[in-house]
């Protein structure tokens, strides 16, 4: 298992040194994101997420960009609902240049004015893109079917009134408050000794700036697992928005698209576990995430309703989801519908198969071997399951662990959560005739 460290300012560093690998990935991640924004602040940690890049205390925006590409290494950003990370990926020697360019953008960004209001237009633009993706649309039409006025159901980068409404002062005291050595993970990945790289964090973040409070970082439990309140207020003041609640509610909405959108889910409450995950994991492979899987064989092959059917858990602090996507033309919208509910109910009444379970195992063990050579994606790893159960396996044990998943488990996953009841569905794009929709959209 791998062992947190943590620094005196209350940074947590996540290591995972790999001697086979000549490169390295480091991840500055960030308990902000888009449902822990107050109501004049929908959108502001992803325009920080840009902003970073435009210039620090001791670099330029060319500089961020030249010191990263003269050693072949990548740079980026992204933002979710809970977390911002700012992560570079690079020959493993040049590991120290990545970790000095990611404090520096996570604590010395300067948000000049002139590029500030370039990149107010930018994120504009990338709202106004999104409006042209039915798939997305159709994703924050269910979260706000699903979580109604939640903080959970807000887009992620605003919306063209909040980011038109925001200054670059309000912006920058955002992330100069937000931002804090002691709400901070640095998850590093690929080829160092240990010792240097928390020696050289410990050196550099000395003077990082930390919460006002101070009193509610981060550390290990008594079981040595990674701990983060998840219920009490967060180490830089601000409280994480309420417990969202799953509406069971079924609904259509029209847009000016081909083709109709189907979403449908359920919930999953914690307490979370590595292996609750694994287990999640496990259904969703065999029911809807891959060629072999009952949606797509007995729908998409069987049927030939829908060009894709897939399926996908999401995994928040307080609450989870596993939901089921499809695409079809309004005229199999209701065979559609009723072929999915099919599908649920059947795995609701009788399980999956021990062959299902078997090669649903083995997937996920091949793909977690594949996964061993992306170094970037082993980073991710370590933050995710740190913030997810706070128990932080390595590659090997967490192969052992998804072997472990016996079919007894997977009939007590299905039991506690596939309950067809508890369902919601969105229908979302093409037109299609109230009369029709009435017949298999529940009131």
């Amino acid at each position: 298992m791998i062992q947190p460290v943590v620094l005196d300012n209350g940074t947590t560093i996540l290591l995972e040194p790999i001697g086979t690998t000549e490169t390295a990935s480091a991840g500055f991640w960030f308990r902000s994101g888009s449902r822990f924004e107050g109501l004049k602040e929908h959108g502001f940690s992803h325009f920080v997420e840009h902003m970073v890049f435009k210039g620090t205390e001791k670099r330029s925006a060319l500089r961020i960009a030249q010191d990263i590409d003269r050693v072949g290494g990548y740079l980026n950003a992204f933002t979710e609902r809970e977390n911002t990370c700012f992560h570079c990926t690079l020959p493993a020697t040049h590991l120290k240049l990545a970790l000095d360019v990611l404090c520096d953008l996570a604590f010395d960004a300067t948000f000049p004015e002139a590029e500030f209001e370039k990149e107010r237009i930018v994120i504009e633009n990338e709202i106004l893109s999104t409006r042209d993706d039915v798939e997305d649309l159709a994703g924050d039409e269910y979260l706000s079917l699903v979580f109604g006025r939640h903080p959970l159901a807000r887009r992620i980068a605003g919306t063209i009134h909040s980011i038109k409404a925001t200054t670059r002062d309000e912006l920058f005291e955002f992330y100069r408050r937000r931002y804090v050595a002691d709400d901070l993970v640095i998850a590093v990945s690929g080829n160092f000794a240990e010792a240097d790289v928390i020696g050289y964090l410990a050196d550099r973040t000395a003077d990082a700036r930390r919460s006002k409070k101070g009193d509610g970082h981060r550390g290990l439990d008594e079981q040595g697992n990674f701990d983060f309140p998840k219920a009490t207020p967060l180490a830089n003041g601000f409280l994480p928005s309420s417990r969202p609640e799953w509406r069971t509610v079924d609904s259509y909405k029209s847009g000016s698209f081909q083709q109709l959108q189907i979403i449908t889910g359920m919930s999953m409450e914690p307490p979370y576990s590595i292996d609750l995950y694994n287990q999640t994991a496990i259904f969703n492979s065999a029911v809807g995430d891959s060629m072999s899987s009952r949606l797509f064989q007995n729908i998409r092959e069987r049927y030939g309703y829908c060009y894709s059917i897939f399926s996908s858990p999401a995994f928040m602090s307080d609450i989870g989801f596993w939901t089921v996507f499809a695409s079809t033309a309004p005229t199999y919208s209701e065979e559609m519908v009723n072929r999915i509910r099919s599908e649920i109910e059947a795995v609701a009444e009788g399980g999956l198969t021990p062959i299902e379970i078997a090669d649903a195992k083995s997937r996920i063990e091949g793909e977690t071997v594949l996964g061993k050579e992306d170094i970037e994606n082993r980073m991710k790893r370590l933050a995710r399951q740190a913030y997810f159960t706070g128990e932080i396996l390595t590659v090997e044990e967490g192969l052992e662990r998804i072997a472990s998943v016996s079919e007894a488990d997977i009939g007590n996953f299905i039991s506690r959560y596939v309950r067809p009841d508890r369902f919601s569905l969105l229908l979302y794009g093409a037109k299609i005739k109230s009369k029709e929709a009435a017949t298999f959209v529940r009131g």
